[in-house]
């Protein structure tokens, strides 16, 4: 029985190892979460922007209100063709998923994307120096997003070292426009910097459907294994 008892201590320790990053234990949406090393696609599959050879990961993990189907994406190494970290309300079940809506205006902001300083045109950078600072209008891409399909299969996909991984597919729309901030006063005691006192907070966001863009990604889950590092 000892013997038993240290080979599962062993075992717990080498499964926990292999994705120490994320705590998802008690995650209402487990069968979603994960890191997932991902190529990425345009709409019809017929161009790749980039292969596995990249590295890149897309982390998936529950909400603060952890609840299901409500989840997190995460394009964690950021790269410039998806830009990517917002939260996704679904349909379905990770084995055949969509965003309950498309509708522009019931979709979450990408936290990564939406910023004064993206401005591609020159508005001013760095934080506003008084109530009345405002900007107007700055381009900004992927400010939205919205999944068509997904889908995660279990053992669904075969690892470069040969081990079976869970394989995942989500076609999604990333939505382009324009967006106004506004300058929003911090009362002393929430500053990090005691010589700022001012912030730009998000006023109005529109939508130009005709800078949307459709991506396909599609990859495994990762192992942690040292024969599946590309």
């Amino acid at each position: 029985m000892k013997k038993l008892y240290i080979l599962s201590i062993i075992g717990c320790l080498t499964f926990t190892a292999c994705d120490q990053d994320l705590d998802i234990w008690d995650s209402e949406t487990l069968e979603y979460s994960g890191r997932f090393l991902y190529e990425l696609y345009d709409e019809n599959m017929s161009e790749q922007y980039f292969d596995y050879s990249y590295g890149y990961e897309i982390r998936i993990y529950n909400t603060s209100d952890n609840k299901i189907n409500e989840i997190w994406i995460d394009d964690y190494y950021l790269n410039d063709s998806l830009l990517l970290k917002s939260k996704f309300f679904l349909d379905g079940d990770a084995g055949s998923f969509k965003s309950k809506s498309s509708e522009f205006s019931e979709l979450t902001n990408n936290e990564v994307t939406i910023s004064p300083e993206s401005n591609p045109e020159g508005q001013p950078e760095g934080n506003p120096e008084s109530a009345e600072d405002r900007i107007e209008g700055i381009p900004q891409k992927y400010i939205h997003c919205y999944i068509n399909e997904g889908k995660i299969i279990p053992k669904g996909a075969t690892t470069i070292g040969g081990n079976q991984a869970d394989s995942i597919f989500i076609k999604l729309t990333l939505c382009s426009g324009t967006a106004s901030f506004k300058s929003v006063f911090i009362p002393e005691e929430n500053r990090t910097d005691p010589n700022i006192a001012y912030k730009w907070e998000i006023d109005v966001i529109t939508h130009d459907p005709a800078k949307d863009v459709t991506r396909v990604i599609s990859g495994h889950r990762y192992t942690g294994y040292p024969e599946d590092h590309y």
